[in-house]
């Protein structure tokens, strides 16, 4: 016989999982085109190739909850946004673009287009490039990853010598902005990524893992 509190964890349970459902459907056919999620379906933007369109998928598996898209969706989006933002503008030497869009194919590679109008079009942005990185590892990526990471490097250690002045942003000439910013600490995510069930990382996990035990024990 279930108790009164039981009985409210599993109708919580449930309408959350009917939403989990309808929102998965939605995401997936609405936003999906081919080769990644569309930013809208309406708008100058809607067909940009945005660096962060899986990134709360990322996070939700770095805490345990997978299957939020199918695999093979976030794999090749994954891989599109990599191709398209980052190899295509300037070869990688700045680092990936925040969004951009995808004009034709040129010797096989993506070609891109940019509105330098557009904000934050032309900038690199420090931080979205190291939790890209994150996210290209743990969709299998890493050799990916690494080489993302060391355009980073390249510019934050060796070329323009800011070290611990980490800025949020720079460009092609060389300009950049909000010094000693806070977005880079999220490189602390690729040790996440390959701590397992160590550490708070893992603590996050193993909560995650209870609450969905909890809930197939609840179930009718």
């Amino acid at each position: 016989v279930r108790t009164h509190d039981e009985e409210v964890r599993a109708r919580a349970a449930e309408e959350f999982a009917r939403r989990l459902d309808a929102a998965r459907h939605a995401f997936d056919s609405v936003l999906w085109n081919g080769t990644h999620y569309r930013t809208d379906t309406a708008g100058s933007h809607k067909d940009t190739v945005f660096l962060e369109q899986l990134f709360g998928v990322w996070y939700a598996g770095l805490l345990g909850v997978e299957g939020l898209v199918p695999e093979e969706k976030a794999l090749l989006s994954t891989r599109t946004a990599y191709e398209s933002n980052f190899l295509a503008h300037l070869d990688g030497r700045i680092g990936a673009m925040l969004f951009t869009g995808v004009a034709g194919t040129c010797d096989d590679r993506p070609t891109t287009k940019y509105n330098p109008e557009d904000c934050q079009s032309h900038e690199a942005l420090c931080g979205i490039n190291l939790a890209f990185a994150c996210h290209l590892a743990h969709v299998g990526m890493e050799k990916e990853a690494f080489t993302l990471l060391e355009a980073v490097y390249r510019i934050v250690y060796q070329e323009k010598g800011l070290w611990f002045r980490t800025p949020a942003a720079w460009n092609a000439a060389g300009d950049f902005r909000a010094i000693m910013n806070l977005r880079p600490l999220v490189i602390w995510a690729m040790e996440y990524s390959h701590e397992g069930t160590s550490g708070r990382l893992g603590a996050c996990r193993q909560h995650a893992s209870a609450i969905s035990e909890t809930k197939n024990e609840h179930a009718p």
